[in-house]
């Protein structure tokens, strides 16, 4: 998000917002990202000296490393960042607007009349379009739609007649 330009304000909330595992495991699709979440914690028995030592072998690796760059290589550098961004900008965003939206629906879950009307105004909102209507996909969508609103319905009916 900070190579996408993101507002300060916006990254800071990134913790919060992919904090639950379901945005996360999102996320590092997004990414592409193979990450052991074990592989993160540092193993108490390691020794801080080995730690220092491998910090200081990498600095100097990178110090060598820039002195070796060339202006070809920056250009070079530059195109891929700019590809990369290209490329992962739309699903970063959309995997960000997706976690804060989940966000805000786990703080509404005590007002299930509010998520309610919520859902009904996004399915109301979808076009009419039968070009978009005919994928497979928005079909399963639909399906799933109309089955969890089937078991929603099911139990407002029992709590009722009880």
């Amino acid at each position: 998000y900070i190579r996408l330009k993101f507002p300060h304000l916006r990254i800071r909330e990134i913790r919060n917002l992919f904090g639950r595992e379901d945005a996360w495991l999102e996320l590092k699709k997004t990414l592409d990202i193979e990450v052991d979440d074990n592989e993160i914690a540092i193993d108490k028995e390691d020794d801080v000296d080995d730690i220092a030592d491998d910090l200081d072998d990498i600095e100097e690796e990178l110090a060598q490393d820039n002195e070796l760059l060339t202006n070809a290589q920056i250009q070079k550098d530059l195109m891929e960042e700019k590809n990369w961004i290209n490329l992962v900008k739309h699903e970063l965003k959309s995997r960000y607007q997706d976690a804060k939206e989940q966000e805000q629906i786990q703080k509404d879950t005590e007002q299930p009349e509010l998520l309610a009307k919520r859902a009904l105004k996004n399915i109301n909102a979808i076009p009419h379009d039968e070009q978009a209507l005919v994928k497979v996909e928005m079909d399963d969508l639909l399906s799933e739609i109309i089955k969890s609103t089937n078991e929603l319905r099911k139990i407002s009916k029992k709590v009722r007649n009880h």
